[in-house]
């Protein structure tokens, strides 16, 4: 997953872009959680993001991103550029960025990611035994 994001960093180079990340891994204990495009960021697929430029520089905050087209180039290079990587934006869900391999998981394979990723290998008897 390290390389996918790496392809995500260059392509924000690439567009004279910087991410300021506002969240990139979420806790989600309930349930009843249905799949939607907030779920990447519970289990370390996607990230929650505003968009500087290369000075660091407020370039495309959600509002922004929200638009689709952008109005500014630079995003829209981003935005355009995702599908070619493998990631994916959604307007309904601004600022975040994930990798499209998600979608292709079923809800029980998402369920069990989710459930490694939030809880781990805490509960199993290896570890109550040390």
């Amino acid at each position: 997953m390290t390389k996918n994001f790496k392809k995500l960093d260059d392509l924000a180079k690439k567009c004279n872009v910087q991410f300021k990340v506002l969240n990139s891994f979420s806790k989600n204990t309930d349930p009843k959680y249905k799949v939607d495009e907030k779920s990447p960021l519970y289990v370390g697929y996607g990230i929650d993001v505003i968009l500087n430029d290369k000075k660091g520089k407020l370039l495309c905050n959600k509002v922004c991103l929200a638009k689709n087209p952008s109005p500014m180039p630079a995003a829209k290079c981003l935005l355009d550029g995702l599908s070619g990587i493998n990631f994916k934006h959604n307007p309904k869900y601004p600022g975040i960025i994930y990798e499209a391999s998600l979608l292709k998981l079923t809800v029980s394979s998402y369920t069990k990611l989710k459930e490694l990723k939030q809880v781990g290998c805490s509960g199993e008897s290896f570890y109550k035994k040390l």
